[in-house]
């Protein structure tokens, strides 16, 4: 019977914590990899583009000395810093999104209800680019 490759949908993380305690421990990212996974998935999951599996994020939580709970738990305690930068990172994405958007408005197969709810899409869009950046703008004020 064939293996299927389909993998599956990982462990939901803080990002920002994976690379704090990586930091933390002093450690590269070929040194947290160590051959269990590579630079590049240490990486990815680092930046929020991918979610470890349980076995990674054992590995990373064995080889950074932390517990598994501190790269998964929601603490209202979270640093400043890994706060702002995950919201200019989402309001990065954001920004994309709304350029992606903006092109497929181009199609000229798009009924016009399907336009207008795009069009609505996009505006919602970069409202939230533009509340996000004035947030961060406020926050890094205090």
């Amino acid at each position: 019977m064939a293996r299927s490759s389909r993998r599956g949908p990982g462990i939901d993380v803080i990002p920002e914590r994976v690379r704090a305690a990586r930091r933390d421990a002093g450690l590269s990212l070929a040194q947290l990899a160590a051959g269990a996974v590579t630079p590049v998935a240490i990486h990815l999951i680092e930046t929020g583009k991918s979610r470890p599996s349980f076995a990674t994020l054992a590995h990373i939580a064995t080889r950074t000395g932390k517990p598994l709970a501190y790269f998964t738990d929601q603490e209202p305690e979270l640093l400043s810093t890994p706060a702002l930068a995950s919201a200019a990172r989402a309001a990065q994405r954001l920004q994309e999104a709304s350029w992606a958007l903006s092109l497929m408005l181009r199609h000229p197969a798009l009924t016009r209800p399907e336009r207008t709810a795009l069009e609505t899409a996009l505006i919602n869009l970069r409202r939230s680019v533009v509340l996000i950046q004035m947030v961060l703008t406020e926050l890094e004020r205090r």
